[in-house]
Formats: C-alpha cells, sequence, structure tokens
C-alpha cells in the first residue's frame, strides 16, 4: 500500500511538472496546425481583414475610410474589412500607478460598456495587464456572444449593441531603462527583453500562462483565453531617438536579418533588423505553440518616421533617423500580416509647419497636401504622406489632447492664450484629429487615452513634482495626466466648484475678517480654493488676495502693484473682471528662472540671484513648444548658429500660466468652463489655485519647494500652514480708480520703482492650517465632453 501510495504522489509530481513545463514553455508539442495556421486577422492591400469567427460584421466598422469594402461585405473566404477603432487602456486611478494593476474585474467590465458606447471596436494595453482585466474582456465579449446568437434571426445591420464584442490590441513593450540607457537595442536587457514579452504576451492571450510574470509586466495566472478576440499584438510604442542612432551606428555588422517568418530588404538598418527578430520570434512562437495567427504591428513615433526630411527640421526637431518598416518584408509562412502604426497625434505633423512648398514636395507632397498643411491641418497632411510611403496599411496612434491648465506644444489649434486647453476644446481637438485620420485613409486609429492618468508626467513639469508620488494628487498643471475620455474629479463630493454660488462655503469658519472682508479656503488633491466676501468685492475693483507657502521665501512688500504685507508673502493673486486676474509670484520664487529659462537663454541663474528682500513680483510662465515658419527655421539654419540655446529659443515659447480665467466650473452648467479658476457672487468671489501652480512638490505630504537658491535647484519642505490674506486695491491715490492699477499687458511686474508716491494697500495675512493626505486619495469618475465628441464622430450610441 505505501508503494502504491508513493507511485501515486510520484505520477501526480510528474503530471504537475509536465503540465507547468508546457504551460511556461520550458517544454511544449508543437500545434497540430503549426504548418497551416488559422488566420484570425490580415492585411488585404490598404485594409486590414477580421475572420467571422471574431464577432459580428456590424462591431467592425465601415471599411471605407481605409477605402475598402463596406460594412459586413465579406469576402470568399469569409474574413470581412475592419476599420480599427481603438481606445488606449491602462490600470492607473488616482493613488496608484498604471503598474500596480489595482483595477478590479467589475470596474473593467464597467469601462469596457462605456468604452463600446463611443462607437469603439477595441482597446490597447501597453504590456500585459493583471489577469482581472482578461477575465473581465472575456466575460464581456463572451456575454455580448449570448446576446448576438439570440439575435440571430435579426437583419445584420441590426445587430443590437451588446452583441458587439471588443477587439483587444496587445502590446509588447520595452522598459524605459533599456530605452534610456547605454545599451544598444541588441542588447539581452532590450532585443532579448522584448523577445521574452513577446512570448510573454502569447502566452496570456491564449491564457496559458498560470506562472507568475516579474512586476513591471503584471503578475498572477493569467488563464483567460482571450484570443479568439485578439486582433493584433503591438511591438514597441515610442523609440527613444538616442537609442536607435546608437545602434545603428555601434552595430552596423548586425544589419540584416532572415528569419522563417521575417526577413529585411537590403539596406534595413540594424535597429530595423532588431525588429525583424523580435517580430519573427513573436510570430514563430504563435504560430508553432498555438497554430494561431493575427496581425503583427510595429510601432513608431513621430522622431523616428522614415520620411525626408531636410536637414534643418532634422536637426531643429530632434529628427536625426528614422525606422522604415517597408525593410521589414514577411516570408511565405506569415499568413497574416504586418501593419505600421505611427504615434501621429502627439504633434507628429508639426515639423510640416517648417517646411517650405519645395521641400513638401520633396517629401512627396501633393497640392492637396501642401494646401492642407497651410491652412494648420497638419495631422492629415502627414498621414496622407506616410500612407504615401507604405505599400501597406498603417495606423495613427495617440490621437488626443490634454485638458489641463498648461499644455505641451502649441501646434493645437485650440489651445488658449494662457497655455491651457479646455474640456470643450479637448473635445474639438480629437473630433479633428479622428475627422483627420479618416480623410487619410489609414487602417484604423487609437485614441489616447480611456481615463486621466495623474501618475503621467509632462516635459514642462517634470522638475517640479515629485514624480514618486505623483499618483496621490491631480496636477492640472500637467499636460501628461489630463489625456483621458474620463476624468477623476477629486474627492467623493466637491470641496468647491468655482461657479458663483457660495453656498457650499457655509459652515466654513474665516481664515480671515480684516478689512471688511471674510476669508474662507478649502482644499482637496487637485489644490487651494478661497473665497472672500464682502460689500467691496466687485468685479470692476481690483482685489488682492496674498498667500505665503515656502517659510524662508517671499517678501514683506510688492513695488508692482504697490502692496504691503504682514507676513512675508511668495504670491499675489490679482482679481480684476474682464480676464485681468493673474498669479504673481516673488521673483526669488519663480521656478521657470532655475529650469527651463536657463536652457532656453544659456544664463546661470545662480550668479546674480535675486535678492532675499527683493519687492518684485513677477508673472508665472512656463515653456510650450513653439510652431515654427520656414523661414524661421532657415534663417537659424543658414546662419550656422546650431547652439542649443538657439535651438531652444526657436523651438520653445514661454507662456504665462499664471494667468486666472473668469468662468463657471461647474461640469453641469451649459457655460463650463473647465479652466475657470475665477467666479464672482453678489459681493464675493471664488478663486482656485492649483497645487502646481503654487510651487508645491507634493501636496499630499504638503511639501513646497524650498528657496532654490540655498538647495541649488528644487528641493522639498513639509509646512503645516499657509499664511492667507486679501485686500481691496486702495489704489494709486485717494481717489484713483482701482481698475487702472494693473495692465493687462504688464508682464513681468519689474518696472515699477519702490519710492513710487502711491498710497499702496496693505493685507493682513493669517495662518490656514493644512495637512497632508498621502495616499488616502478619494475621486470620482466623470465623463468629459471628448467622450460625446467620440460617439458622434464613430458613431456610437449614447451611454
Amino acid at each position: 500500500m505505501k508503494r502504491f501510495i508513493i507511485a501515486c504522489c510520484v505520477a501526480f509530481a510528474l503530471a504537475g511538472a509536465l503540465a507547468v513545463a508546457c504551460l511556461s514553455g520550458a517544454l511544449y508539442i508543437p500545434n497540430a496546425h503549426a504548418d497551416n495556421p488559422v488566420v484570425l486577422s490580415r492585411v488585404a492591400g490598404k485594409r486590414v481583414e477580421i475572420a467571422a469567427a471574431m464577432g459580428p460584421a456590424s462591431a467592425r466598422g465601415d471599411g471605407a475610410a481605409a477605402g475598402g469594402a463596406a460594412a459586413g461585405a465579406a469576402s470568399a473566404d469569409g474574413f470581412s474589412s475592419l476599420e480599427l477603432r481603438a481606445i488606449d487602456v491602462t490600470s492607473s486611478i488616482p493613488g496608484h500607478a498604471a503598474s500596480q494593476s489595482v483595477v478590479d474585474r467589475e470596474t473593467w467590465v464597467r469601462w469596457f460598456k462605456q468604452i463600446r458606447d463611443t462607437g469603439a471596436n477595441a482597446v490597447r494595453v501597453y504590456g500585459i495587464e493583471s489577469p482581472l482585466f482578461y477575465d473581465a474582456l472575456r466575460a464581456f465579449n463572451l456575454a455580448a456572444e449570448a446576446e448576438a446568437a439570440a439575435a440571430k434571426d435579426q437583419p445584420e445591420k441590426a445587430v443590437p449593441l451588446d452583441a458587439r464584442p471588443l477587439y483587444l490590441v496587445q502590446g509588447v513593450p520595452v522598459d524605459d531603462y533599456a530605452q534610456n540607457s547605454h545599451m544598444d537595442a541588441f542588447d539581452d536587457e532590450f532585443a532579448g527583453a522584448l523577445e521574452k514579452n513577446a512570448r510573454d504576451a502569447v502566452d496570456v492571450v491564449h491564457g496559458a500562462r498560470p506562472t507568475e510574470l516579474d512586476a513591471a509586466g503584471g503578475a498572477g495566472a493569467y488563464v483567460f483565453d482571450v484570443s479568439k478576440w485578439t486582433v493584433a499584438y503591438m511591438i514597441g510604442d515610442e523609440w527613444v531617438t538616442k537609442t536607435v542612432v546608437y545602434t545603428d551606428k555601434a552595430c552596423l555588422d548586425r544589419a540584416g536579418f532572415a528569419g522563417d517568418y521575417l526577413k529585411t530588404a537590403p539596406g534595413a538598418t540594424p535597429f530595423e533588423s532588431m525588429l525583424a527578430r523580435v517580430g519573427d520570434t513573436l510570430l514563430g512562437y504563435e504560430t508553432s505553440h498555438y497554430g494561431v495567427q493575427r496581425l503583427l504591428a510595429f510601432s513608431c513615433g513621430a522622431a523616428t518616421d522614415p520620411l525626408p526630411w531636410p536637414d534643418a527640421v532634422r536637426e531643429i526637431y530632434g529628427r536625426p533617423h528614422g525606422i522604415d518598416t517597408e525593410h521589414i518584408r514577411a516570408t511565405a509562412a506569415v499568413r497574416s500580416g504586418v501593419v505600421t502604426c505611427y504615434q501621429a497625434g502627439a504633434g507628429g505633423g508639426d515639423a510640416l509647419a517648417a517646411c517650405s512648398d519645395e521641400e513638401l514636395i520633396q517629401l512627396g507632397a501633393a497640392p492637396g497636401v501642401i494646401s492642407a498643411v497651410r491652412s494648420g491641418h497638419m495631422l492629415a497632411a502627414y498621414l496622407q504622406l506616410l500612407n504615401k510611403h507604405h505599400a501597406g496599411p498603417i495606423m495613427a496612434g495617440r490621437l488626443g489632447a490634454p485638458s489641463r491648465r498648461l499644455v505641451d506644444r502649441a501646434g493645437y489649434l485650440h489651445r488658449s492664450k494662457n497655455g491651457g486647453m479646455s474640456e470643450a476644446h479637448q473635445a474639438q481637438e480629437l473630433a479633428d484629429q479622428v475627422k483627420a485620420v479618416r480623410s487619410a485613409g489609414v487602417a484604423g486609429s487609437f485614441v489616447f487615452e480611456w481615463q486621466d492618468d495623474w501618475s503621467a508626467r509632462a516635459w514642462n513639469t517634470l522638475a517640479a513634482v515629485d514624480q514618486l508620488k505623483a499618483a496621490w494628487w491631480n496636477d492640472v498643471q500637467t499636460a501628461g495626466q489630463g489625456y483621458g475620455l474620463m476624468s477623476f474629479d477629486p474627492g467623493e463630493e466637491p470641496v468647491c466648484v468655482i461657479d458663483g454660488d457660495m453656498g457650499e462655503w457655509e459652515g466654513l469658519q474665516p481664515v480671515s475678517t480684516g478689512g471688511g472682508l471674510s476669508v474662507r479656503a478649502a482644499y482637496d488633491e487637485a489644490g487651494l480654493y478661497i473665497m472672500v466676501e464682502g460689500g467691496a468685492v466687485d468685479p470692476a475693483r481690483e482685489l488682492f488676495i496674498a498667500l505665503d507657502t515656502a517659510p524662508g521665501v517671499g517678501s514683506c512688500a510688492c513695488s508692482d502693484p504697490r502692496v504691503a504685507f504682514s507676513s512675508e508673502a511668495d504670491f499675489l493673486a490679482v482679481l480684476a473682471g474682464g480676464q485681468k486676474s493673474r498669479l504673481l509670484v516673488h521673483e526669488r520664487y519663480e521656478l521657470e528662472r532655475v529650469t527651463t529659462l536657463r536652457e532656453i537663454l544659456g544664463d546661470d541663474p545662480y550668479l546674480n540671484p535675486p535678492a532675499v528682500d527683493s519687492d518684485v513680483f513677477v508673472t508665472i510662465d512656463a515653456p510650450a513648444r513653439r510652431a515654427l515658419s520656414p523661414d524661421a527655421v532657415e534663417r537659424l539654419y543658414k546662419s550656422g548658429s546650431m547652439r542649443a540655446q538657439d535651438l531652444a529659443a526657436l523651438r520653445f515659447e514661454m507662456v504665462e500660466t499664471g494667468r486666472l480665467t473668469e468662468g463657471d466650473a461647474n461640469p453641469a452648467s451649459p457655460a463650463y468652463n473647465s479652466l475657470a479658476d475665477v467666479a464672482y457672487g453678489d459681493h464675493a468671489v471664488e478663486l482656485r489655485l492649483p497645487w502646481g501652480l503654487l510651487n508645491f512638490l507634493n501636496p499630499a505630504q504638503m511639501q513646497v519647494h524650498a528657496d532654490y537658491y540655498v538647495h541649488y535647484g528644487v528641493d522639498g519642505q513639509v509646512i503645516d500652514a499657509i499664511m492667507i490674506g486679501a485686500a481691496v486695491s486702495q489704489g494709486d491715490s485717494p481717489d484713483a480708480d482701482a481698475s487702472d492699477t494693473m495692465d493687462e499687458d504688464s508682464s513681468r511686474g519689474d518696472s515699477a520703482r519702490p519710492d513710487s508716491p502711491r498710497r499702496g494697500t496693505f493685507i493682513a495675512m493669517d495662518e490656514f492650517p493644512v495637512k497632508g493626505w498621502g495616499g488616502d486619495v478619494s475621486y470620482r469618475e466623470r465623463l468629459k465632453p471628448a467622450y460625446s465628441a467620440l460617439q458622434a464622430c464613430w458613431g456610437g450610441d449614447a451611454a
């Protein structure tokens, strides 16, 4: 009996080990269909097609945008044209970065329904998500199949919404360290990691990865098979230009590749050869292990597109080298096909504005493309050029725009004067981009992204915040956080809505009550809110609000406008009707002087720092990428002066992000303006001041910037109170018109004389206690106007 028990235990152990070995890839039996794989999606000229097994034809798009057959028109072998309409999704929610994968199954299912209601037929993930994502997608699509089966007797065009599946585009990434380090693309941590990620992605999609993966790529038991609805794999996202250039120069002996599924054409670069190798690995692995093939997409950014840009544009826009996927060819073993997706929505076409008509012709532009460029329709022109370059289909990625107070490029058609973009303008920008994609005849598009991402970064605020804790607060100054169709608004209920309704302030004790004014304050994960009420509060009369956030920084006096403070103030808000309001900062506490301005002007800010007791307050400016003209590019390039600061001065412009917008920030209002900072009521006004505008490093822990010139850069210090005070302007003289004390065009406030004989205004400041919330974040979901705009473009059903 003992021997029998031992034998059974050994048999079970061997069977378990064999199963794990098979499922983990250590041991496998070649699939019976490996020599004749089942094809689920494929290239057909400039279009893509999917097999009937992937779902109802009505979910597939009209096909006409890619120049192909109409919806539901099936080929003789059962394939139908697909216009891919995808939305990028991640696991990012407030308080957590996307890599933490904390979104639960129920949330994913709810999001999938909302996504499908836009008219989307696919979602894209950048890498392996948590098992809950694949579980939810499988359940969602099985429910759609059940609805389709129940409605099978209906005409095809009447297939109900609930019967439409969501397809998956599964990303295969390489981590940021590999892309931005010393290694070339053939290093095991780069190409080797891509190949491993490719094999893992295939196993995950097929629900055959029960063993735990590394934390960066998701972890858990991946046993939910979604391969039936996976339309493509996408390798990479935006390749770092320096890595591409370094690889192509350092690895000349690695140029050329010949695999079973992919090979390179003569002239292929080493980096292109590496991509061919990774793609060959993926196609070979899925074919041999699962007997299936589907589309393979290579993702490229605008900085590495294959267009023959003029030398001046290459240098000024940082496009020294291209990746041409036309050099990657499929062998006869590939039944599906290869496509290229350009992350074109991220300003890809901006460089066209810097080209002359002759240079555009050299790029391959027809008269219609040149006309589109000159009329500002860069994206459509750019995609037409790329589509002309490629023999097969291309797709457009990263469509969208950020709804934030500070955006990172000047090329948006709907950006406001202070560098921001409202949610309404975000919706217009997205609609314009989606229409541009369809007019260019590409095979599909990817909207970036489903939800706002509090953990995202932007180059023009990168140095100002604690990146490790960015997900703990809503930085409306960081463009990268605001691309979502869905917003995460702070709090389960709003602390304050800037709309002129002062009822929400009832019950809050005043911070100060001097000078006939009552000042109240509150805060949440997005910023500080201040309400001032009193008989003298009126849009026609200037109101000053002073703040002291950083101990050891600031001044007790401001020379222009002439104001004195009871404490050392760092900031002075000047409120006046007619969109003349702005926030000023003490010149020693001006962030851009020690960050971006140094790069643009080439001056060392630490050689002659502003005095500690300076009475100069300046506007709050921030950089944005500038839209260039052909004349400006030619002038600089021909001058021979291509120093870093010359290039920076040409490419960047400063925008006054400290301008405060008057309006209604209530999403339920017909006059809703998400950029509204100021709203007047009856002898009262309320003000929103974003944390990023107040130089907070990490408001979740109440860390502000310390004195830049003591710490030689941005460093943090913890505070437990903010000094706040307010006063109505007393003007330059007893009978001066208060509305004239700040001219709209007064830019930096440094022209006033401290000895000016004006009467000035005094502000008594009182303490407002503050306490951080750490990682204990609360929020509520809200669909933005961009969601409805996308529905209108894609023909989605009302949610």
